[in-house]
C-alpha cells in the first residue's frame, strides 16, 4: 500500500525514498465482456473488464447500442444515435490517454469518441474534445476552436484501427496502430469529465455527426499521457495485437 502526502513533512520525519507511486489502474471496456443486453439484444451497459466505471446509453440512444456476436462489437449506424456514456471515471481531463479499437464502416465513421467536462454536459451549448474519423482523415480538435490535430490515414491502413489519444496540460498527441505521434496545442479541458462513446454528446441531435463504426474496445488511462512516453506499454497495444491476430 502507497501512501502519498501532498503537505510538507517535519524535520526529522521518517520517509523512504526512491520509490515512485504505482501508475493509476487503466479503464478497459471489452466487448467481449461485461455487457448488458436487451431482449432485442441492444446493449444497455458496458462494464469494464478491468478498473471500476460502467457506460450507459446517453438520453438521445433511446433503443440501446446495436451489438454483434461474432465477433464481439458494439454496432454504431450512420444518423442513428447509440452512444454511451462513462461517468465519474476521469478525475482531470487536463491529463490522461484515451482511445478505442474499430473497424470503420460504410459510408463514414465520424465522431469516434468525446471527452466533456462535468459543468458543460447539461447545457444547450456543452463544450468538448472530440476524436472523428471522416474518410480518411482523423481530427481530434476542441468545440468552437481553430486549432486541431490532424493525421490523414493511407488506404493500405491496418484494421481494425487503434486511435490513440494523449492530453497534458493543453498538449495533445494523436497516434493510430502505435505509429508516429502528431502533436500539437489544444485548449485545454481541465478537471471531472466524461467520456462519451460513438458520440458528441447525450443530445438526440447531432445526427450528422453519427457515422458507422463497429467498436471492440476502448481504454482510459488517468492520469498518464502513454504518448509522451518513450515506447507505449505492452498494456496499451495488446488488445490491438489480439484484434489483428484473430483477424477481426
Amino acid at each position: 500500500m502507497v501512501l502519498i502526502y501532498p503537505g510538507t513533512l517535519p524535520e526529522g520525519a521518517l520517509v523512504r525514498t526512491g520509490t515512485a507511486a504505482p501508475p493509476p489502474e487503466p479503464l478497459w471496456l471489452d466487448a467481449g465482456s461485461g455487457l448488458t443486453l436487451s431482449d432485442a439484444g441492444r446493449v444497455l451497459a458496458w462494464s469494464a473488464k478491468s478498473g471500476r466505471a460502467t457506460a450507459r446509453p446517453v438520453p438521445g440512444n433511446v433503443n440501446g447500442t446495436g451489438f454483434l456476436t461474432d465477433p464481439p462489437a458494439l454496432h454504431f449506424m450512420a444518423g442513428e444515435n447509440g452512444g454511451l456514456r462513462l461517468s465519474d471515471a476521469l478525475p482531470d481531463a487536463a491529463m490522461l490517454t484515451f482511445g478505442v479499437i474499430l473497424t470503420p464502416d460504410l459510408p463514414e465513421a465520424r465522431t469516434l469518441l468525446s471527452l466533456q467536462p462535468l459543468g458543460h454536459l447539461e447545457t444547450d451549448d456543452p463544450d468538448y474534445i472530440f476524436i472523428s474519423l471522416e474518410g480518411m482523415a482523423l481530427r481530434l480538435a476542441r468545440k468552437g476552436s481553430d486549432t486541431a490535430l490532424a493525421l490523414t490515414l493511407s488506404p493500405d491502413t491496418r484494421v481494425p484501427l487503434m486511435i490513440l489519444c494523449g492530453l497534458n496540460g493543453g498538449l495533445a498527441r494523436l497516434s493510430v496502430n502505435g505509429g508516429p505521434v502528431q502533436d500539437g496545442k489544444l485548449p485545454v479541458v481541465a478537471g471531472p469529465a466524461d467520456l462519451f462513446i460513438g458520440c458528441r454528446s447525450g443530445r438526440k441531435g447531432m445526427r450528422t455527426k453519427l457515422g458507422g463504426i463497429d467498436l471492440t474496445d476502448v481504454t482510459v488511462w488517468p492520469g498518464r499521457d502513454l504518448l509522451a512516453e518513450a515506447a507505449l506499454p505492452d498494456r496499451a497495444t495488446a488488445p490491438w495485437d489480439d484484434r489483428c491476430h484473430r483477424g477481426l
